[in-house]
């Protein structure tokens, strides 16, 4: 069915799962304006759509010369897939409705329309299109906009969810990258790899980061990092993390890693996608807090943990859990060519 007329509000982007989640059970006709008013037409308003068959669609307003290289761009790279697919729509209704004021608009779109009626992927959708929304509103070039939409069908495509271990590890990491003097040099020391044996790897240095949501400073690692043979430094940040509602998620640190590089990773973004997969609803609602984590970072020297020694070739794999609480650590002074005391947070 095609929808040409929608009835929208403003919402603030911490309330729009509620939100929907509510209207879907209520089966209304609803949407909703994302991007906040100061930064409405920068370059267009953005909006997530309800239908009365429980359809959701995602749309955004372009200037018209982008609409006209987008309608290509879709020809081109046949955006289109089971559960969703990008479409141009032309005279679209928009009855935009803040506080008392009312605006009424009628203008060409980009739509995303999405097929799926799984609850949990419908979330996840709407988590990637806010994230979205909100990236689009501060590009001021095409091709900016083109990578966007590259990573966005990237992510919309994948399948399997993190999970919690994994979104825990991930913040840890993110942590890590921000401690670095050289914000560019932790980024791309951080390896591109889930597989990968260690977390950050450079020309000079290896460091794995652990962290733990308990009291109890214990690890596990692998077989391959415990058998790892390396001539260099190789060192394990472990982290004590602490939930709280103030605190930080893993998207809160991977925008304080762009402001530090003064532009937007895509690649950085990218691998946070692959490793939480759909558990990106999670991701958001996940704060760890920071003054915690910095106040119990403690860094040793892999070399020196008490680790197993197992050499039997019949073994092909095993991972253990280490408690290394006791275990003699580095001097944070050791790292200060290398590393801040604590992150660096922009407002």
């Amino acid at each position: 069915k095609s929808y040409d007329s929608f009835l929208c509000f403003y919402a603030k982007p911490c309330f729009l799962n509620q939100i929907l989640q509510s209207l879907y059970s209520r089966r209304e006709l609803a949407a909703f304006n994302y991007i906040m008013a100061e930064n409405v037409g920068a370059p267009g308003k953005s909006f997530l759509a309800l239908t009365p068959d429980d359809g959701l669609m995602a749309m955004f307003i372009l200037p018209t010369d982008w609409l006209l290289q987008f309608r290509d761009f879709i020809d081109v790279n046949h955006l289109r897939y089971d559960e969703f697919f990008f479409s141009v729509r032309t005279n679209v209704k928009f009855s935009i409705f803040a506080g008392e004021h009312e605006e009424n608009i009628t203008s060409d779109c980009v739509v995303i329309n999405f097929t799926t009626n799984d609850g949990s992927r419908r979330d996840y959708y709407v988590a990637l299109c806010c994230k979205f929304f909100e990236h689009i509103s501060e590009i001021d070039q095409f091709d900016e906009l083109l990578e966007e939409i590259n990573l966005l069908v990237k992510l919309l495509r994948l399948k399997e969810k993190g999970g919690m271990k994994a979104i825990t590890g991930l913040w840890a990491e993110l942590y890590c990258v921000m401690l670095f003097k050289d914000t560019e040099l932790g980024l791309n020391s951080w390896t591109k790899s889930k597989e990968s044996t260690l977390d950050l790897i450079s020309s000079d240095f290896n460091i794995e980061v652990k962290s733990t949501r308990k009291k109890q400073r214990a690890h596990s690692f692998s077989k391959n990092q415990i058998q790892l043979f390396t001539s260099k430094p190789t060192f394990v940040m472990s982290l004590l993390l602490l939930e709280s509602d103030s605190g930080h998620n893993v998207y809160d640190l991977a925008d304080q890693i762009d402001k530090k590089l003064g532009a937007r990773s895509i690649k950085m973004h990218e691998k946070i996608g692959q490793v939480i997969g759909q558990d990106a609803v999670e991701a958001a609602a996940t704060r760890f807090d920071l003054t915690y984590a910095g106040d119990n970072l403690k860094i040793f020297d892999m070399m020196k943990l008490p680790f197993p020694q197992i050499h039997d070739p019949r073994i092909l794999d095993f991972e253990c859990q280490v408690l290394i609480e006791n275990e003699k650590n580095e001097p944070r002074e050791k790292f200060s060519y290398l590393l801040q005391p604590k992150p660096l947070i922009s407002e």
